[in-house]
């Protein structure tokens, strides 16, 4: 279940996409989480969890997950924040 599904365009001519995926994977993976990440041909997709308290009541988990597309003069960045069972 989907609780925020955003997208915003950033304008910028950072064209390496590949390293903003292991600056989040890095900081995120320091702070705990779950992360997982896939390198796209335009762009990449990564996704952060944690479990915690919250799974082990009610079998849930959090998640955040991120999209990274390579635009001419920009990136569109797609998150969606949800709730999944597992």
């Amino acid at each position: 279940m989907a609780l925020i599904d955003s997208t915003r365009i950033f304008t910028t001519q950072v064209q390496d996409i590949d390293s903003i995926l292991d600056y989040c994977e890095t900081y995120f993976t320091a702070k705990d989480y779950k992360v997982s990440k896939e390198h796209l041909v335009n762009g990449g997709f990564i996704s952060i969890t944690n479990s915690g308290i919250f799974k082990s009541i009610s079998g849930m988990s959090t998640g955040l997950n991120i999209t990274l597309t390579q635009m001419k003069g920009a990136i569109s960045v797609s998150m969606k924040v949800g709730i999944f069972g597992k």
